[in-house]
């Protein structure tokens, strides 16, 4: 067992700070906060995080063990952006971002969030270390982003999510070039 683990992580918010390998039946573990605590299962069977002060506290931390853990060619993404933009790349909001879309795993967080500088700095070249906003690096692209193929909806879900409307007809016949979208 690594000493990393036993600091102060538990495997999916269970005992904290041990580890036990799962069997083959068992669903694949995940370090995550020893704060970890879900709530009842919602309409749609999913587990939602109790998120609490300690909790976003010790995951944050978390985060930056487990993204210097990564290999190298993964972490090239996120170090550029160390480097290039630290006020984006480093803000609480940025990184919890990646911990609630992966229920405070941590893990997996630090691998979305390299996938997504990686990607990033793919798409968006050198404005990719800007604020992503009209204002910023989209400005040449207001009109491709006005144009309506995603629109959030006025109206919630019985759980309070919202409602995205896709509408690929509005893009059907355009052309764009390679410095746009």
């Amino acid at each position: 067992m690594s000493a990393d683990v036993a600091r102060s992580p538990s495997i999916d918010g269970g005992n904290h700070g041990s580890f036990t390998p799962p069997s083959g039946d068992e669903p694949p573990r995940h370090v995550c906060s020893k704060y970890l605590k879900k709530r009842p299962p919602d309409m749609y069977g999913q587990r939602h995080p109790l998120e609490t002060p300690e909790l976003i506290n010790d995951s944050l931390e978390l985060l930056v063990e487990e993204l210097w853990k990564l290999p190298d060619e993964d972490q090239s993404g996120t170090q550029k952006a160390s480097i290039r933009c630290p006020d984006i790349i480093e803000s609480k909001e940025h990184r919890l971002m990646f911990l609630r879309c992966e229920q405070f795993n941590v893990d997996t967080a630090a691998v979305r969030m390299a996938n997504y500088w990686k990607r990033r700095i793919e798409l968006f070249g050198d404005a990719a270390f800007a604020p992503l906003t009209i204002e910023g690096s989209l400005n040449r692209d207001e009109k491709e982003l006005s144009i309506g193929f995603l629109r959030l909806m006025p109206s919630n879900d019985k759980t309070g999510r919202s409602n995205i409307f896709l509408d690929p007809s509005v893009i059907e016949g355009r052309v764009y070039d390679n410095e746009s979208m």
